[in-house]
This record gives C-alpha cells, sequence and structure tokens, in this order.
C-alpha cells in the first residue's frame, strides 16, 4: 500500500539571516566557517575554555546539548581532546576525511605563504579549502573591508562551491508551473523584476573567507599579500562572530556530523538537521552574543535588514490563486515584493512570510507600514498582515506573547464589521517593535482570485465560495475558543 505524504501548508524554508547588498549571511555558515577557520589546537582550547565556563555556571551548556554530552560524557570527562578528536571521527565517518577540522579552511595563495592576496583595498583574493572533496575554491570578495560600515554596504563576492554561484531569484515561491508563468507574465517589467531579482548565498566557504580576512586585518602575525596591513582597512565584513560563543558553533558541527545513536542519547532528533535548522537554532540563541555590534548597527542604519529564502512551497486547492490575488493587490496599491521574513519568531506559530514594502521614494510614514501574506497549516487560508513599526514602547496587554496569532484575524469589512484586534511584537526582519493587524481578503481581492484561477486552470471558484470559506473557518475558530477547557 502507497504511504500518502502530507505537505504541510505554505512556504518551507531554505536558508535565513541577515541581507547585505543582495547577498544572504546565515548563521550556519559563519558557524562551520569558524571551525573551519581554526587550526586544531585553537579549536582544543575553545574546548576546554567551554568546559571551564560550563563548570562554573558562566554559560548554559544545555542549551548545546550534543557538546554536553561530548565534553562531560563518562568516555570523555571534561577532556577537550577527547571531544575533539570525537568530532573528526564523526566529520571523518560522514565526509571521508578529517580536514576540516584538521586543518583550517585557508590555504596558502603564493610562495610567500601569504593567505590572501589584495589589489586594492576593495579586491581581496583567497582561496578556501573544501570540507568535503579534496579540492580547494578561489574566492573574491568585493568591499568586504575598508575605512567604515558604509564602505561595506556595496560588498559583492564572486566563487565558492558550486551552488552558491548560481544566484537563487527573490521571488521563488512563483518559479515552477504553467500558471506561475502566467501570473509573473501578467505583472509589469518593473513588478516581474522584484520576483527575479538576484540573492546570492554567503556558503561555507566565502564565511570562511570572510572569517579568515578579519584575522588578518586584527593579528599582525598574520599577513595579507599585496600591501601591509594599513590604514585602509579599520573594519571587515563579520555579521556573527562565533569566537564569541564557540559552543554554539561547534554544537552545529557536531550535530550536522554526528550517528543517530549520539543524537538520541543527547536529546535529539536522531536525523542530522538540515542548514535551515541550523540557521533557526543558531537564530533563537542569538542572545548568546555572537551576533556582532556591526550587524545591529548594519540594522540600525538599513545597510542591512534579515530575511530568507525559501526552497518549495505547498499552496492546494485554490490556495495560490488567493496568494497571486492578494500580491497583485499589494502591487497595484504601489508596495514592491521584498522577499521572506519569519514571523511570530520564537513561538509555536513560528511562519514565513511573503513581505512587500513601499519602495524608498514613498514618504516615511509609508515605508514604516509592511505588508506581510500568511498562510500555513496554523493559518489555513491565506491572510494578509499589516505591520506598523516605529513604536517607542510596548502598550500594556498589547503584546501577542504566546497567543496563536490566528485567533486575532479582522473579518473583512464587507461581511461584517467588528472591532480590530491589533497585537504588538518585535520586527524580526528590522528589529523594530511594531502593531500589527491580521486580515481576512476583502470582497475585491477574492474576486481577483476567482478570475486567476479561472483563467490558469479553468476552477470555477466562485468569489462566493471564498466567503463561504472564510465565514466557516472564522466560526469554527470561534467555537474552539468559546469551549476551551
Amino acid at each position: 500500500m502507497r504511504q500518502t505524504i502530507v505537505r504541510k501548508k505554505g512556504l518551507e524554508l531554505d536558508r535565513a539571516g541577515f541581507i547585505i547588498n543582495n547577498h544572504l549571511f546565515p548563521p550556519e555558515s559563519f558557524a562551520t566557517g569558524y571551525v573551519g577557520s581554526q587550526t586544531p589546537a585553537r579549536l582544543a582550547l575553545d574546548l576546554e575554555s567551554i568546559a571551564k565556563k560550563a563548570k562554573a555556571g558562566i554559560i548554559d551548556i544545555e542549551k548545546t546539548p550534543l557538546l554536553k554530552s561530548i565534553l562531560f560524557g563518562d568516555k570523555a570527562k571534561a577532556n577537550p581532546e577527547y571531544a575533539l578528536a570525537q568530532m573528526a571521527d564523526w566529520v571523518d565517518k560522514k565526509n571521508g576525511k578529517k580536514t576540516f577540522v584538521t586543518e583550517p579552511a585557508a590555504m596558502e595563495v603564493n610562495k610567500k605563504g601569504d593567505l590572501a592576496t589584495r589589489s586594492t583595498a576593495e579586491n581581496i583574493s583567497m582561496k578556501i579549502r573544501s570540507r568535503t572533496e579534496p579540492k580547494s575554491y578561489t574566492i573574491s570578495l568585493y568591499n568586504a573591508a575598508g575605512k567604515s560600515l558604509d564602505d561595506l554596504s556595496n560588498f559583492n563576492v564572486d566563487g565558492g562551491a558550486r551552488n552558491t554561484q548560481v544566484s537563487h531569484a527573490r521571488g521563488t515561491h512563483w518559479r515552477n508551473t504553467y500558471r506561475d508563468e502566467l501570473y509573473l507574465d501578467s505583472l509589469t517589467p518593473e513588478q516581474r523584476a522584484q520576483y527575479t531579482k538576484p540573492i546570492s548565498l554567503i556558503d561555507y566557504t566565502r564565511a570562511a573567507a570572510l572569517i579568515t580576512l578579519n584575522d588578518l586585518a586584527n593579528y599582525s602575525t598574520l599577513q595579507i599579500g599585496g600591501g601591509a596591513r594599513g590604514d585602509r582597512i579599520k573594519v571587515t565584513l563579520l555579521p556573527w562572530q562565533f569566537g564569541r560563543a564557540p559552543e554554539f558553533a561547534n554544537e552545529v558541527v557536531a550535530r550536522q556530523h554526528a550517528p543517530p545513536q549520539a543524537l538520541e542519547t543527547a536529546g535529539l532528533s536522531p536525523e542530522r538537521p538540515t542548514d535551515a535548522q541550523s540557521d533557526m537554532y543558531l537564530i533563537a540563541n542569538a542572545d548568546a552574543g555572537f551576533v556582532s555590534e556591526q550587524a545591529l548597527m548594519m540594522l540600525k542604519l538599513g545597510i542591512a535588514i534579515r530575511g530568507a529564502t525559501v526552497s518549495r512551497r505547498h499552496f492546494p486547492n485554490e490556495s495560490w490563486a488567493m496568494i497571486q490575488a492578494l500580491e497583485k493587490h499589494m502591487l497595484r496599491k504601489g508596495r514592491k515584493f521584498d522577499g521572506y521574513s519569519i514571523e511570530f519568531r520564537g513561538t509555536r506559530y513560528e511562519t514565513i512570510g511573503i513581505r512587500f514594502e513601499f519602495p524608498q521614494s514613498a514618504d516615511a510614514k509609508a515605508r514604516r507600514k509592511s505588508a506581510i501574506i500568511l498562510y500555513d497549516d496554523n493559518f489555513e487560508l491565506p491572510f494578509i498582515m499589516y505591520k506598523t513599526r516605529g513604536l517607542k514602547v510596548f502598550e500594556d496587554g498589547m503584546r501577542l506573547g504566546t497567543a496563536n496569532p490566528a485567533g486575532f484575524v479582522n473579518i473583512s469589512s464587507d461581511i461584517r464589521r467588528i472591532n480590530q484586534k491589533p497585537f504588538q511584537e518585535w520586527d524580526w526582519t528590522t528589529s523594530s517593535r511594531a502593531n500589527e493587524t491580521i486580515f481576512e481578503p476583502s470582497q475585491d481581492i477574492r474576486t481577483a482570485a476567482s478570475t486567476i484561477a479561472l483563467n490558469a486552470t479553468q476552477s470555477a471558484y466562485l468569489p462566493q465560495d471564498w466567503r463561504d470559506e472564510y465565514i466557516t473557518l472564522s466560526r469554527q475558530r470561534r467555537f474552539k475558543v468559546d469551549n476551551r477547557s
């Protein structure tokens, strides 16, 4: 008997992190890049320091359960050499080689022994060892170093592993089917460009290059060929600094390579985590101090935002048509597609939103208001959330907290008018306090969704059908609330 695979509604996360000049900087890349960039002696010192800090209660070792098991297990007895040997053995069995944790990622680029060369302060070239193959990658960094943060706003990079050299389109939730192409063809060239605009991933090799560059610029014992370390390099681009919290970098690497039994012994799922799961684990523990002050300042200045990419989507029935109708509504209102965001982060209702923003040419008040399309198993149908940033303080009784955001949906005004139910939380994308309100699609959007479905698939799904679906869902939710124990 064939097993039916039930897929979750909505979008599936690919990677998450900081976005700077259309480059995505995920924390997993910098966690693995940190471990891969260090010498075995430095990794052993890190593990020794972690063990001492854990015993002294300076760090919470419970947040890194696998590292705890290999550092304080019966065989380890807080021996960093044993822990490092254990990790190297797991790496060897998974990758077929140990060099990831036995040799630093950066390789010499010339006979002088330099680890990097630069033609100018803006153009630096490095060679990074592959984690899994007997090969290396040439990485060319542009505007990764300079005198100030402004110099880093035009950062660019070439080279790296094969998957990073092919930029992903930002609007990857419309890319696979005939009806997707119909939707994209219905947009103006300017609107379509918002979906096809490339976003480049900073993977392990690129992250290792940036981490090594930071060391080269900050320690006089390391040199950059093509010029002495001078006043031209005052700052290097490094949004995630795992040297401050190496326990999390080592935890991620251990989880990625450990066998199922070791993961289960540590109380974790026996399946090795995906890169997306590692990103979200690290983002959830970002208060450990590995987010650099540089990254926080770049967020404040608007040089960086937080964002995500998606790997796949599941829009069953006619939900895809409603999402397209909502997006066209946003575009008609002058907003621009701005990628994906993590909404309700840190709660059991965490989800991926499709985000729309007003352009820089709009007035400041409009630019503070985002529109996010929400759709997953919790919401069941597509909804639109308006988010107004810029609150100085949270109002009493307005925080979302651990409540289900689906319980705050406002009924479309043409069905019946009720008092709006706003709530407040931190906007993950910009680190701003925000006032948020969720609405059902209005009558004109439901009509547009029906037309889109009819034109693309000959589906006779009427506006009244959509209205009935939303009313039924609203009644079901109200019944659940009224009958809670």
